[in-house]
């Protein structure tokens, strides 16, 4: 007779973990680095568990995101996605860095549903620059940085 009341409690913990699998991948999307577009804040080949973003949740300046590139048919190279730093959120200036590009020059300021990205080492980065213009409906996440180490002489 225990051993039926082990099997049953073995299934209820079965499908509890399963729930709470599909729960962590709801909310947590496992990424790794693939290049040095943005040393030193993220190296290659680093491993990142990132906060999936929420429907109609707003990125802001200064977040680090990972977005699609398959809405961005300027990408030349063959990945699923980028991480990427937000240099700018709908309503900013264009900056005169990215107003050079023909699709951009009749605009002022960034569409609404729209941000500009950088890798914080622009000589290896392929970003706004180069893509233009990414829709706030292609960021999968949002990567939470731990503080960086107070540096004291």
């Amino acid at each position: 007779m225990i051993w039926l009341w082990l099997a049953a409690a073995g299934v209820v913990a079965s499908a509890a973990l399963v729930a709470a699998r599909q729960r962590i991948a709801r909310i947590w999307l496992a990424v790794r680095v693939d290049g040095h577009s943005m040393a030193p804040t993220l190296r290659h080949g680093q491993r990142l568990v990132v906060r999936r973003k929420r429907s109609g949740a707003r990125v802001a300046r200064g977040d680090v995101i990972v977005f699609g590139v398959s809405t961005t048919p300027a990408m030349p190279v063959d990945v699923d996605f980028l991480i990427k730093r937000v240099a700018g959120v709908a309503g900013d200036s264009i900056p005169e860095w990215l107003g050079a590009r023909r699709e951009l020059s009749h605009l002022t300021h960034i569409p609404e549903g729209y941000c500009i990205v950088v890798g914080d080492n622009a000589g290896r980065s392929q970003d706004s620059r180069q893509l233009g213009l990414v829709p706030e409906t292609s960021i999968q996440a949002v990567v939470s940085l731990p503080a960086r180490p107070k540096v004291t002489k």
